[in-house]
């Protein structure tokens, strides 16, 4: 898994309002909008200096959405997947495809959401 932290995310209450606060005021661009599972959706925003870290904006349908989010990136998730669960971690969430790659997620002791993910254009015909 990479050590590398690659985002930082943010959840937001009110879509419109939040990622025109991001573009207008802190010159970020909407680089893409990720349904994440069923209930969240994600913009990803960069700046142009600095397209090695983005920031996410996280929007909640539900009424407690989780407030701390982790993305750790990977090579290969399934890999990663079978790891944890070999050393006992039990509460994983089952990996799932997005329009962003393959990811899981589990929770940490204190309740924060940590998402793995391998980004990859699943789509891509060169894969």
């Amino acid at each position: 898994m990479s050590k590398m932290i690659r985002y930082a995310s943010l959840y937001i209450d009110d879509k419109k309002e939040s990622i025109s606060f991001y573009t207008q005021h802190l010159d970020f661009t909407v680089f893409k909008n990720v349904m994440f599972g069923d209930y969240e959706q994600w913009w990803i925003l960069k700046k142009k200096e600095q397209q090695e870290i983005s920031l996410i904006l996280i929007w909640n349908e539900e009424e407690n959405p989780d407030r701390s989010t982790l993305i750790l990136n990977t090579n290969d998730c399934i890999l990663e997947y079978c790891r944890l669960k070999d050393n006992g971690f039990r509460q994983l969430s089952t990996p799932l495809y997005s329009t962003l790659g393959m990811s899981f997620y589990f929770y940490d002791p204190a309740g924060n959401k940590i998402v793995v993910i391998e980004e990859r254009a699943y789509n891509d015909p060169q894969i």
